[in-house]
């Protein structure tokens, strides 16, 4: 896949580093064709596993979860879950394609270094989660919002 940028055309490449003005031009690109392929800049939605999936479902609504003991494709369903489990606008809960197009474009969009990597956006995500759902802002908030 070829995004935009401001030098020209080229694919969006990890060494690139993260950029949110190239992750949503290749968003908008994903987006706009529903009936493109479920690609990503260089994979494809990961395969389950079952095992690690409902070992990390058990953890999701908790503080004890550590990402760095699941896969990156692990990592991906779970998002996923946690997206769901918000409750996401009736116009992206019937079309999840975009859903894990945005997921996978984080994760091959992010760097691959000891901190701000995957890892650290999945862990962000999940213990924010956490916290609006205890806190009850979760429930104050629309579905866009969340």
């Amino acid at each position: 896949m070829s995004c935009d940028t401001e030098g020209g055309e080229g694919p969006l490449q990890p060494q690139d580093g993260f950029s949110f003005r190239r992750l949503s031009l290749c968003l908008s690109i994903d987006l706009e064709q529903p009936s493109l392929p479920l690609r990503t800049l260089s994979g494809q939605w990961p395969q389950l596993d079952p095992a690690a999936f409902e070992r990390g479902t058990a953890l999701l609504g908790s503080m004890e979860m550590d990402p760095t003991r699941f896969s990156k494709d692990d990592l991906c369903h779970l998002a996923l879950k946690i997206f769901e489990a918000a409750g996401l606008p009736k116009e992206l809960a019937a079309d999840l394609g975009r859903v894990r197009r945005f997921i996978l474009a984080v994760r091959e969009s992010m760097y691959d270094n000891a901190y701000h990597n995957f890892y650290h956006v999945f862990d962000v995500t999940q213990t924010v989660s956490v916290m609006a759902g205890r806190t009850g802002t979760l429930d104050r908030l629309n579905a866009w919002e969340r």
